[in-house]
């Protein structure tokens, strides 16, 4: 990690960290509180946990990839890194369609549908700003991995599929006296 690309690498790494913490606790929360929430809903909150369980995963090895080179396979950060960036396009959309743009201190049934992602707790007010919350965090989430993505597609393009390859530089038949 001694190369400036490593380093912004490593810091992109650190920003999934950050995000994938504060959407999964604010997920994790609304989850908690579900008192008969619809089961689209649910269903939603569900796959979005599932995005962020990947999340997790992908951020964690990418992060001992920058660390531990030899643990850097770029197939697998490749393939890690666009299965969440593609996962984590469809859930952003996704939220952000059944949130809506609705102001929560107005939530009024009568105006939205019988199974809106907001209804389903206590304090209907508090869950839709969460879910609101979680909806920006999640794009900001899909941005940073859409940024260790092409670091790693640079990385894999640069070391080849296995990683083997050095730093760019002719090989040894090509060098002459």
């Amino acid at each position: 990690m001694t190369t400036t690309y490593g380093w912004v690498n490593f810091g992109a790494r650190c920003w999934q960290f950050v995000w994938t913490l504060i959407t999964t606790a604010l997920i994790g929360n609304v989850i908690a509180c579900n008192i008969n929430g619809s089961s689209s809903a649910t269903t939603t909150l569900n796959y979005t946990m599932w995005t962020l369980s990947l999340c997790w995963v992908s951020m964690f090895y990418g992060l001992a990839a920058s660390f531990f080179v030899s643990i850097a396979v770029p197939v697998i950060l490749v393939g890690l890194d666009g299965l969440t960036t593609l996962f984590l396009f469809v859930d952003a959309i996704v939220v952000s369609a059944r949130i809506r743009a609705v102001d929560c201190s107005r939530l009024v049934p009568s105006k939205l549908p019988h199974n809106y992602i907001a209804w389903g707790s206590h304090h209907d007010e508090k869950r839709c700003r969460e879910i609101q919350a979680s909806a920006v965090f999640l794009w900001f989430l899909f941005l940073s991995f859409v940024l260790t993505l092409t670091f790693a597609v640079i990385d894999m393009r640069r070391r080849g599929l296995k990683g083997a390859g050095g730093a760019g530089g002719p090989s040894m038949t090509q060098v002459r006296d």
